[in-house]
């Protein structure tokens, strides 16, 4: 069964649309204003839609102009009580493949629509998917039809959250395995889309031994996001400590001066990260059985320079158990954000536990912010820790940015001569 949109306020007329349609075939998902009607063409794959051009809080000719300048492809029929040819010749030009003018006749309408998809089909068929028993991964990623899907077999659903799903797929010439991110549907809004493009840019522009390379950006025919990235066959750092408990200092030293490393090439390129966490820190598996960090998701990434296209209402990002003082309160932040943040991690990866333990995240904000650190000898009383370690990660968790180390360099090289010490 094929799918449609229809935007009309007219609910009369709407019905009696929606009947005709549901009588050729179609599933048919209604909107009665134009707010909705962007948000339906915007979020979903259609067939067809049908757009009433004047509705009370907008334009179905602006709904289409804006899907086109997407690269939105559906067929659309405009429905309009304008009837003068500069309208008509608007309404074309805008992106419509037909205009029907009201009132007009059911049959008519069906006639068009035939005429139309006819049309569709003969200009450019559906690409085909690539691999087989896939089909229910790619509606799941409401990825049928796509030229994505086209150009990558996609093979596994990665990983799922509240704002993104990660694919894992392969590209059929090169036979090399990527990882797909893609907004969820329910996220794509225009702010989304910015900050998703700004991860990308932000990736594409560091190219480093510990941090995830980036090969491909760009938006699907239903307008997702999505970014083709460097798949990493192994586990992160939040997955190694549940299932280690923590790791022993040698090999967790080496591991976070890897991290580092790629962190100050992030700084010193103009862009910081704003959400280090263990869980964003993979473990890749190289030649002769070892293990090397990579930085991955950049998804709250920004120019050292501050943007000041920018909305600056105060909106707190970054998780919760690893976010800096300046970050929980709404204050400017800086690399020395990342710094305390990686402080957090550094902490966690050499006991198994926070520096922090709250009950809910606003709770863990107050903490970062006005809360005293546990030392390692209160979480790991059994474990002797080099004094010099304790003093590190002080440092690193000093309420104000100034105490800290002034540069992810500095805190690399504290890291290498302590390594150098055992």
């Amino acid at each position: 069964m094929w799918s449609s949109t229809l935007v009309d306020d007219d609910v009369l007329l709407a019905g009696m649309v929606e009947d005709a349609l549901a009588e050729g075939g179609y599933t048919v998902r209604v909107a009665n204003t134009a707010v909705d009607g962007q948000k339906l063409i915007n979020t979903n794959s259609y067939d067809l839609a049908v757009l009433d051009w004047d509705l009370p809080d907008g334009s179905g000719v602006n709904i289409l102009a804006a899907h086109r300048s997407a690269g939105g492809g559906t067929p659309v029929i405009l429905l309009t009580g304008h009837s003068s040819i500069a309208d008509k010749e608007l309404g074309l030009d805008s992106g419509a493949n037909d205009y029907l003018t009201k009132p007009f006749h059911m049959t008519e309408l069906s006639a068009r629509i035939r005429a139309v998809l006819r049309t569709a089909a003969s200009r450019s068929a559906a690409p085909r998917a690539l691999g087989s028993g896939n089909e229910d991964l790619l509606r799941q990623g409401n990825l049928l039809g796509t030229r994505l899907a086209s150009s990558y077999e996609f093979l596994q659903l990665l990983g799922e959250g509240g704002m993104a799903q990660v694919f894992k797929a392969r590209h059929p010439y090169l036979q090399r395995l990527v990882a797909i991110k893609m907004l969820r549907p329910t996220n794509i809004h225009e702010h989304s889309i910015v900050q998703f493009q700004k991860e990308a840019l932000a990736l594409s522009r560091l190219e480093h031994l510990y941090i995830v390379n980036v090969y491909d950006f760009g938006l699907t025919e239903n307008r997702r996001p999505f970014m083709v990235m460097e798949f990493i066959e192994g586990k992160n750092l939040d997955e190694v400590i549940e299932e280690q408990d923590f790791m022993p200092l040698r090999p967790a030293l080496d591991l976070l001066i890897q991290a580092a490393n790629g962190l100050a090439y992030a700084h010193e390129n103009g862009i910081l990260h704003g959400d280090v966490k263990s869980s964003n820190i993979m473990l890749k598996q190289v030649e002769g059985g070892k293990q090397i960090a990579k930085l991955l998701d950049f998804g709250l990434a920004k120019l050292s320079e501050p943007d000041k296209s920018e909305n600056t209402t105060c909106r707190t990002l970054g998780s919760p158990p690893y976010i800096s003082p300046e970050q929980a309160d709404c204050r400017p932040s800086d690399e020395r954000s990342d710094i305390y943040s990686f402080g957090c991690v550094i902490f966690e990866l050499v006991t198994g536990y926070l520096p922090f333990v709250a009950d809910t995240p606003t709770e863990m904000l107050a903490k970062h912010i006005s809360a005293v650190p546990f030392s390692l000898q209160q979480v790991r009383p059994g474990v002797a820790y080099p004094e010099r370690l304790q003093m590190l990660i002080t440092k690193t968790l000093e309420k104000d940015p100034a105490r800290r180390y002034q540069s992810m360099r500095e805190l690399k090289q504290e890291l290498s001569e302590l390594a150098a010490e055992l």
